[in-house]
């Protein structure tokens, strides 16, 4: 079954368009571009509306003809991207891989849409439009909302939420232009993943994502955002730190069952980092896992003797790989009865 993520671009006060579905407000900070070009690669496909897929149809087929353009990369993704377009009559699409998700009206498309989650994979990324999304929220098919708020507030527009949502918060990254990407899931859905793995039938697997809680210490956003959402594909509660005070005020107030660990931090590097937890009552039992650029040899001294549960190279870090080393950790300090 695959996950239903929405993300929009939405004012301080909760607009996503403008009164003429104005989006002349919108932030353009380079590194939000990066965390979204890291959430549409983990995607399998992307669900919009009509005119959504209009205004995208136009941009980036034009910006993936201009070579070096610092979107180029993110153009040649979204070009190769699945992509359905919501669409109450037959027409021909122009946009390469897109393909129309034909509905009669409202509860059609929550009973396709439905449909497709049901499917295997990992996630659908959803981009709007207005009515698209709200009819999503409203019939509860949105499992994560992505949300990109920036630092404009309309007074009038076009909203979100209609009505009152209870939303469960997962995680904040502010940028430098003053947005923030706020990311959080509904309340139902999140004290659903949280009931004990022991309820689930003799057989299947451990849900880890009942009671482990990891963190990512990266600098790098995309990496991070990457990091985050493979963690969470597999069933875990993930935070990210970009910087290493940020990280150790983290982990003394999360206190996660793991810590994926970059040595080239801002702040506190990532050795004093461990150092540190080490040192004190509520990081001394925490599990670590180094991931670094660095190869072990050349990484500071000491490391494993301050207590790490493995050492692994980015570069030749494969998913698979990453999956069975962080499971296993968990599985070795699950705790009794989980």
């Amino acid at each position: 079954m695959r996950k239903l993520i929405l993300q929009m671009m939405i004012s301080v006060d909760g607009f996503v368009a403008g009164e003429k579905d104005e989006l002349d407000w919108i932030d353009t900070d380079p590194t939000l571009g990066e965390a979204h070009f890291a959430l549409a690669k983990g995607a399998d496909a992307a669900i919009m509306g009509h005119e959504v897929y209009r205004d995208m149809a136009r941009f980036w087929p034009e910006v993936a003809k201009t070579p070096g353009v610092p979107e180029a990369a993110f153009a040649k993704l979204m070009n190769g991207m699945k992509k359905y377009v919501v669409s109450t009559k037959e027409e021909t699409l122009g946009w390469s891989n897109a393909e129309q998700l034909l509905v009669a009206d409202s509860d059609d498309l929550v009973k396709k849409v439905a449909a497709m989650k049901e499917q295997a994979g990992s996630y659908l990324l959803v981009y709007g439009g207005v009515q698209t999304a709200q009819t999503l929220v409203k019939h509860g098919l949105v499992d994560e909302f992505v949300l990109d708020i920036c630092p404009v507030v309309l007074g009038t527009g076009k909203k979100l939420f209609d009505g009152r949502n209870e939303l469960s918060f997962v995680s904040a990254t502010p940028y430098r232009s003053g947005a923030m990407t706020v990311v959080y899931r509904p309340k139902v859905a999140e004290e659903a993943a949280a009931q004990p793995a022991s309820k689930a039938p003799a057989g299947d697997s451990v849900e880890f994502g009942s009671w482990a809680k990891i963190l990512v210490v990266e600098d790098n956003v995309a990496l991070a955002d990457i990091y985050k959402t493979h963690m969470e594909m597999i069933g875990y509660i993930c935070f990210v730190a970009h910087e290493g005070n940020q990280a150790l005020a983290m982990i003394e107030q999360e206190k996660p069952s793991l810590v994926l660990l970059d040595l080239m931090v801002p702040g506190v590097a990532g050795d004093q980092i461990l150092r540190r937890m080490r040192a004190s009552e509520w990081g001394k039992n925490i599990k670590v896992l180094v991931i670094s650029n660095l190869n072990e040899a050349d990484a500071p001294a000491g490391l494993r003797a301050d207590g790490i549960e493995g050492y692994a190279v980015k570069a030749n870090l494969t998913d698979d790989q990453l999956d069975q080393m962080v499971n296993k950790i968990l599985e070795a300090s699950r705790p009794a009865g989980k």
